[in-house]
């Protein structure tokens, strides 16, 4: 594991062609509702994809959202991507925020939104293992120092299989890096690839995210029930203070 986080990919994808994004998948993000799983109204979902620079987060979501591929995307901003997609026959409102990767690991504590997001997704290069160790310094902050995150689900993405030539993060040995970490699943992809990998990937994330979520709601609701079969602190306070007075009343009556 030391040497593969040492070794450096000195053969990066040019980054000095802009392509523009489907302007149909883009919103600004403050005229976006804060539409979340846990406010348990439309059945909704909200993502949050960051990572370093050049490993392919746009090229990612606009793939899956879009079904295009963007060979090459150099954003200065945070884009936020809303879109209605069908979940096992069923229409989810989607959300995903697309965090900038420049100067990400110097402003990691200070990202926001975190606490917004019903899932978190972290992408590296699997030709890149330098983004591969800011990737297992990312879980390090968000599952044992962020409180937001501390048990929001999080999918890591290693992204640019097509590169296979160009490796230098091992496939087992990178999941087997990341389940150390709870609540997070692995998976490798290629935004380039014409097949429906990348799309795969995402949908089964989002229906792991909405299991979890369906899982927490039946039992807090399976809890609200049994208190509420039993009544409220106040009755049952109530009924046990007639229970006890009568019980005084037959012993004076008795001596």
């Amino acid at each position: 594991m030391s040497a593969l986080v040492r070794m450096l990919s000195n053969r990066r994808r040019p980054t000095n062609v802009s392509l523009q994004i489907p302007a149909t998948l883009t919103e600004d993000s403050t005229a976006v509702k804060n539409a979340s799983l846990r406010e348990g109204e439309k059945q909704s979902c909200s993502l949050m994809v960051v990572g370093t620079e050049n490993v392919g987060k746009t090229a990612l979501v606009v793939r899956f959202l879009a079904k295009r591929f963007l060979p090459q995307y150099a954003g200065d901003a945070d884009k936020t991507y809303c879109r209605t997609v069908n979940v096992e026959e069923k229409k989810l409102d989607l959300k995903v925020i697309d965090k900038i990767g420049k100067g990400l690991m110097t402003k990691v504590t200070s990202l926001e939104g975190l606490n917004e997001v019903d899932g978190l997704i972290v992408v590296f290069s699997c030709s890149d293992s330098e983004s591969f160790n800011c990737c297992l310094d990312l879980l390090d902050y968000f599952k044992f120092d962020c409180k937001s995150t501390l048990n929001t689900p999080i999918l890591v993405i290693g992204n640019k299989i097509d590169l296979n030539h160009m490796r230098k993060v091992g496939s087992k040995e990178a999941e087997k890096c990341v389940l150390k970490y709870p609540g997070c699943s692995f998976e490798e992809c290629s935004a380039a690839s014409q097949d429906d990998n990348v799309e795969v990937v995402f949908r089964s994330f989002i229906k792991k995210i909405i299991a979890e979520s369906d899982t927490r709601e039946l039992q807090k609701n399976g809890r609200k029930t049994s208190i509420g079969a039993m009544g409220s602190p106040k009755v049952i306070r109530a009924h046990f203070k007639r229970r006890f007075s009568m019980f005084g009343r037959d012993r004076n009556g008795s001596t």
